[in-house]
């Protein structure tokens, strides 16, 4: 096939790196941002696709409009490679590791996304955390997982489930003002829970997600069989994965690049506003009631696919200072209380272990461990995932 690229430098090598052999390149243009005058010398050239490279949707759905108003190539033919590639992280990570059997697999929030390096653990691993993902959706992943990759985790031993804070039970993305961040970076679309009412937004995802510049997985999958065509999939995970730039972007990748979370905070670095936000101060006792629900059901799930499997519920080491300013949250204590009194009662009805490392001596005193106050760094991450590593061997 006869394919035109088009888009910014860096992102239309990124797209040949991607693009299968018996293609031919017949034309490369590149743009700037609002200047789409060499378009217009499409007239001039017939192809049989047209791929996009830009990287940002409200810029390429710019681009695709000027196309269809101003030359006769037709939609059909025109290819957003990131649109393309934009996937669920489960999906994504699942997607280049057919065949491997997992011994454990990672849940949770950022907090394990980038504090949990899962090299670094005994076996083959698969981090499936994600940027605010709640337990509702740790559910929601961990069903997909039982849907359609169940070879993947048919053999596990073990289960980290990361709990965030004494407020875990409190906190439901989807009508919280990270709803569009966590759909953006590979979280679960094709159930939005309770979005449609959350009043930070106007209740459509993809407006919402176009106005941010971000892309849909739901819009993704209408290039699925035409991306199995054009691109050798295995170039283009590993080309994502090197133009990632940014910790906030996994690709296909289960844990971020060294390169994006090697600096380190300040002795005296703190978030003074952190526990101000509303999930440390108005409780919501039908999201409390669903989430408790929700970790019954994921305890429930995992001893299906193991009876033995052994299951960590964890806190994550958090930098000394946040500690000392949750102690005086005025609703702390009470949410803690309510808190560990639910993971009392789910120990009475499934076996596992809960392990609190919010305020560990070795970790959460060094600066030099952390990306920003709550996240660790790669170095901070190696760290706390090898004495992790050692724990779990305790536990076999």
């Amino acid at each position: 096939m006869n394919v035109i690229l088009c888009g910014l430098e860096k992102e239309i090598k990124l797209v040949e790196k991607s693009l299968k052999k018996e293609h031919k390149i017949i034309k490369y243009i590149e743009i700037e941002e609002e200047h789409y005058d060499k378009l217009t010398q499409l007239k001039k050239f017939s192809c049989d696709y047209f791929i996009l490279a830009v990287g940002n949707r409200r810029e390429s759905e710019k681009i695709i409009q000027f196309l269809l108003t101003n030359t006769a190539i037709s939609e059909d033919r025109i290819i957003d490679f990131f649109e393309a590639y934009t996937g669920e992280k489960v999906d994504n990570i699942m997607q280049v590791s057919k065949g491997i059997a997992y011994d454990g697999i990672i849940l949770g929030l950022s907090h394990a996304a980038y504090g949990i390096r899962s090299e670094y653990l005994d076996g083959k691993w698969c981090n499936l955390s994600n940027g605010s993902q709640d337990l509702y959706y740790d559910l929601q992943v961990l069903k997909k997982c039982i849907n359609n990759y169940k070879d993947n985790i048919s053999k596990l031993k073990f289960a980290l489930l990361e709990m965030y804070d004494y407020v875990n039970f409190n906190w439901d993305t989807s009508v919280s003002r990270m709803a569009v961040y966590y759909y953006a970076h590979g979280g679960c679309m094709e159930d939005l829970h309770r979005f449609p009412i959350n009043c930070n937004f106007n209740g459509n995802i993809d407006k919402e997600l176009t106005l941010a510049g971000y892309y849909s997985s739901l819009r993704a999958k209408k290039y699925k069989k035409v991306r199995g065509f054009l691109f050798d999939n295995g170039k283009a995970f590993k080309a994502l994965n090197v133009y990632q730039k940014h910790v906030d972007f996994l690709w296909y990748s289960d844990v971020p690049l060294k390169k994006v979370y090697s600096s380190c905070i300040d002795e005296d670095a703190c978030d003074k506003t952190f526990f101000n936000s509303h999930i440390f101060n108005v409780r919501h006792e039908d999201v409390v009631d669903e989430n408790y629900k929700n970790l019954l059901e994921i305890l429930k799930i995992l001893k299906e696919i193991n009876p033995d499997i052994k299951i960590i519920l964890l806190l994550m080491p958090r930098y000394y200072t946040m500690e000392k300013l949750e102690n005086i949250s005025p609703n702390i204590v009470s949410f803690k209380e309510e808190f560990e009194k639910m993971i009392s009662l789910a120990k009475q009805k499934y076996e596992f272990e809960y392990c609190n490392f919010k305020n560990h001596m070795e970790i959460s005193y060094d600066n030099k461990l952390y990306y920003d106050v709550c996240h660790l760094n790669y170095s901070g991450a190696v760290k706390f995932t090898q004495m992790l590593n050692s724990y779990l061997k305790k536990c076999k």
